[in-house]
């Protein structure tokens, strides 16, 4: 017998997962099933969690729930704005990079216990769960 009647290949519906019906999936396949999946999930994140999970909305009331809001000013960036914008303290990519670093912790921790991002603007963001 030669090598290759001894090899198996990796991509085979057991290591994939059980939604592969065929008895051999090709690479081009399971990315793009991934590719979709993680499309999916992202545009999930802009639909408000009771219609992802609810599994009958005929009896649903929908005059009346309980939500909790929250609004981070941002308006006190003014003055991080005035000294990053001397060229001795990073400039304006120093500015953006920690402007990012900021609103990615508070995006993520929002997202991680089920919240929704209502507005962005350029004194606040604002929040609800």
């Amino acid at each position: 017998m030669l090598y290759c009647d001894y090899v198996e290949t990796a991509w085979t519906p057991d290591v994939i997962g059980p939604i592969y019906k065929e008895e051999s999936t090709s690479l081009r396949e399971v990315l793009n099933a991934h590719r979709d999946d993680n499309c999916t999930r992202i545009m999930a994140t802009f639909v408000p969690d009771e219609l992802i999970y609810e599994s009958d909305l005929s009896k649903k009331n929908f005059r009346k729930f309980t939500a909790v809001m929250a609004m981070i000013s941002m308006t006190q960036f003014v003055g991080l704005y005035r000294k990053y914008i001397s060229g001795e303290n990073g400039g304006s990519y120093a500015l953006f990079s920690l402007l990012n670093r900021y609103i990615e912790i508070i995006i993520e921790e929002v997202y991680l216990t089920h919240g929704d991002v209502l507005k962005f603007s350029r004194t606040s963001i604002d929040f609800h769960w």
